[in-house]
């Protein structure tokens, strides 16, 4: 298909996100790549989100409203309606770059990969400054054409639907679908898109500009001690090591996603526990316990970071005086972590973790 001729859907999902839809809309609508449809699946709001966009932006979107189906069937309803030639999905509190979209097709119009994944720059609401995510530099180091996730298995990193093109007629053929009613609905999805893919392009640029909220209602990734959202996010990441287990050679693929998922996925919640009681301590515990022993995590520990290793020192050998000193300070500075440390050098959690020995689940 000719560039000029080839049409993008986009697909937007929010509920109750009159406050921030105009940007993610507008975000959209003034993209240099002008052939494009968007449509806004309004999943139930409350606060005239609907009637909003349906008033200012007539005839320039399609509004699809639903009963509170989720975000994950919002998305598989808004995507069996687009007709492009090539598929996106945006976050309704989200914004994509002005460029971002040419940019990744024409990148896929270059290398006829099934995909294209841009780098992703989070949005402070409190300052409105701009900081590129660490998390997606882990996944894409370099720009790259033609790659696959067998090649570059650090791609386990960039797990989210929205940083990406995708090839319409590649998403259908693989009959790519959101697992309705769980949140972390991504990671299993782009890893089965990212196992189907002949192959992925990656870009350095800022495609995506992904909003840190810190007012009213928080997004789902910033409510990390909620016991749905554990739950759910352990539940897709089981899904997706099924989704490698079903494939050959995916053993480096599974060794990256061993580390990520300490790194990030187990790591990001268990930091957030400074503020729980010793009891609500001990079943979070549990549920972090029972994963890491599901998917023998154990012999990954003592390649994290140092201050990270005394997290989990503390947590899983159930230190909880020195947990709650450590993971109260686990969003400070450098600086501050490595003064703690220094202050707490004697204890035997902190020497273990110094010496990099590392936790014992009572097999080694």
């Amino acid at each position: 298909m000719s560039d000029n001729l080839a049409t993008l859907s986009v697909v937007m999902v929010g509920y109750n996100v009159k406050k921030y839809v105009a940007d993610a809309v507008e975000s959209v609508l003034n993209q240099q790549y002008h052939r494009l449809e968007l449509i806004f699946v309004d999943d139930g709001s409350e606060d005239g989100t609907a009637e909003f966009l349906m008033k200012k932006y007539d005839g320039r979107i399609t509004v699809i409203t639903t009963n509170r189906v989720g975000l994950a069937a919002a998305r598989n309803i808004g995507a069996t309606k687009a007709g492009g030639d090539y598929l996106a999905f945006v976050d309704a509190d989200d914004m994509v770059t002005v460029d971002g979209y040419q940019r990744m097709i024409n990148s896929l119009n270059t290398s006829n990969s099934d995909m294209a994944a841009g780098m992703v720059a989070r949005l402070d609401d409190r300052n409105g400054k701009r900081y590129v995510s660490p998390h997606f530099k882990k996944g894409i180091k370099a720009a790259a054409k033609r790659v696959t996730i067998y090649s570059n298995p650090e791609l386990v990193y960039d797990s989210t639907a929205w940083n990406k093109v995708y090839r319409m007629s590649f998403y259908k053929q693989v009959g790519a679908e959101f697992p309705v009613g769980k949140l972390y609905e991504d990671i299993p999805t782009v890893m089965g898109l990212y196992l189907r893919a002949r192959s992925v392009d990656l870009l350095t640029d800022i495609v995506y500009i992904w909003r840190l909220r810190n007012s009213g209602h928080v997004s789902i990734t910033q409510d990390r001690l909620n016991r749905t959202n554990i739950s759910d996010r352990l539940e897709m990441l089981d899904l997706t090591y099924s989704k490698l287990a079903a494939n050959q050679d995916t053993d480096q693929i599974v060794v990256a996603l061993n580390y990520k998922v300490l790194n990030q996925d187990l790591y990001v919640h268990i930091a957030d526990l400074g503020s729980v009681s010793e009891l609500e301590l001990t079943e979070y515990r549990g549920l972090f316990m029972n994963f890491i022993n599901k998917h023998d995590l154990w012999r990954y520990l003592h390649e994290l970071p140092l201050f990270q290793r005394v997290i989990y020192q503390t947590f899983l050998g159930e230190d909880d005086a020195l947990f709650y000193k450590f993971v109260n300070i686990s969003h400070a500075s450098k600086y501050k972590k490595v003064l703690t440390l220094l202050k707490m050098w004697y204890s035997p959690i902190v020497v273990r973790a110094v010496l990099n020995i590392g936790v014992s689940n009572g097999k080694s």
